[in-house]
């Protein structure tokens, strides 16, 4: 993966084209002076929106090399773990250990990473966390990087648990306990420290902001239903989101479903079985809203995953047997939901994905889950691209505010509120002349970023 580095200096450009119109005209006082720099600066916005492409076509609200999402990594289940019990609870025999594949980048080929199971990686795919069971079926978390060294046993004293879901910023784990009588919810840093159970459930996933958990949770304590949850991270507020009408049938374990995620900051996204076939649906945090928004004539669709933008979808596909046919072929599916194009990745379960993106000017960037990040590299493209955008006018060199802009040092906004206002500002912020750079553009990541790393200086003793 590169490094995020700036992906367009469209606006910086035109604005540049109407900066000495209104760029040195005072900023205080009310009159025609005030007036006139206001609407300069609505021009400077307006203008490059409003002018006609070559075909005659207006442009809108559209940036040149407007970013692609596509797979850079993906991490999977090649071959199942399996292993057969003598009786209800009696002794695991005959146990054969499942392999974990990879792809690097579109169109190369898989490679087989280690034996083990439920893969999870790294915000910059550099790492993978799986589960491996030993020959008495205990499971042990794992870590090995992907290149294939650097193998390492994870949160080694402790059995039968199992990474979930990797941090975006923050280097912590959400993990699944099984070693009790119910399935808890743990997090633990990356390096295996400050491990605690939250509560009760299995398969978490993290929030874009890193202050909740999404999981699964046994509903009243009915083995065989199922309801979905979100908790605080500190294990405060655990609250129902939706719960299924049905059980599965017996062929499909809770776990084979993949774990709920979080669409965006409101919503979530999980397979359910409620339009009759597996298929993908979206809903809010409160319960409502609920929809169906993937769903295959072939295949019972699991494990969904979406990019930044909501474009593009990796799920695992099981195929629905035909006539007397037993064969359930499992593959990787990518869905392109603004053409509706069905591509196969690979064969295999339960994948994982590193989302990257990618523009008509050909920088690349990481866009996994989150516009909150503690990348360095991306705090600094963003305090470029907040300079480039001239905020400094408004807002400070350093964020420390000014005559026109609020102190934007320790903002109480998060990184969803700083995403959205970019997107769409406030009409004062608008006729100043701060452009609206919508969420899925690389900018918006990088400002969100820069914006949120601003912190006070210590007061002078």
């Amino acid at each position: 993966m590169q490094s995020p580095i700036a992906a367009t200096d469209y606006y910086a450009r035109k604005s540049a084209e109407f900066q000495p119109l209104w760029r040195f005209i005072p900023s205080k006082g009310y009159g025609i002076i005030p007036s006139v720099k206001k609407l300069c600066a609505l021009l400077a916005v307006l203008l490059p929106l409003l002018c006609g492409t070559s075909d005659g076509k207006a442009q809108g609200h559209t940036f040149p090399g407007l970013p692609v999402a596509y797979v850079a990594k993906l991490a999977y289940e090649s071959r199942a773990w399996s292993a057969t019990v003598d009786g209800f609870e009696g002794p695991v025999k005959d146990v054969k250990q499942g392999e974990i594949s990879v792809i690097d980048a579109p169109n190369s080929k898989p490679r087989i990473l280690a034996t083990g199971e439920s893969p999870v990686l790294s915000p910059g795919g550099n790492e993978v966390a799986f589960c491996r069971p030993d020959e008495n079926g205990r499971f042990h978390s794992q870590i090995i990087k992907f290149d294939g060294s650097g193998l390492a046993p994870f949160l080694a004293a402790k059995q039968d648990v199992c990474p979930s879901a990797w941090l975006t910023f923050g280097g912590k784990l959400a993990l699944t306990d099984f070693s009790g009588k119910s399935p808890m919810i743990a997090v633990a840093d990356a390096d295996g420290g400050n491990y605690r159970t939250i509560t009760e459930g299995f398969d978490p996933q993290w929030s874009p902001d890193g202050k909740h958990l999404v999981y699964y949770r046994d509903f009243n304590a009915k083995k065989n239903r199922i309801a979905i949850w979100v908790v605080n991270v500190d294990g405060t507020g655990p609250r129902k989101v939706i719960e299924e009408d049905t059980p599965p049938a017996p062929s499909i374990s809770w776990n084979s479903l993949g774990p709920p995620e979080f669409f965006d900051a409101n919503r979530i996204v999980f397979s359910s079985d409620r339009a009759h076939n597996w298929c993908v649906f979206r809903v809010n945090l409160d319960g409502t809203g609920l929809e169906k928004v993937a769903e295959n004539d072939q295949f019972d669709l699991f494990h969904p995953t979406f990019s930044l933008d909501g474009k593009q979808l990796v799920v695992q596909g099981d195929a629905r047997p035909i006539g007397t046919s037993e064969k359930q072929e499992k593959v990787i599916l990518l869905l392109d939901l603004t053409s509706n194009q069905w591509t196969r990745l690979a064969t295999g379960t339960s994948p994982d994905v590193l989302w990257a993106t990618k523009t008509e000017l050909g920088e690349v960037i990481s866009d996994r889950g989150s516009t909150t990040t503690s990348n360095t590299s991306l705090i600094a493209q963003g305090r470029s691209r907040y300079l480039s955008y001239k905020c400094d006018e408004c807002h400070g060199a350093n964020g420390e505010g000014g005559g026109d802009g609020p102190d934007l040092i320790g903002t109480r906004l998060n990184a969803d509120e700083i995403s959205k206002f970019l997107e769409k500002p406030s009409p004062d912020a608008y006729m100043k002349g701060m452009p609206n750079i919508p969420t899925n553009h690389p900018d918006n990541q990088a400002l969100v970023a820069y914006v949120l790393s601003l912190k006070r200086p210590p007061n002078p003793k």
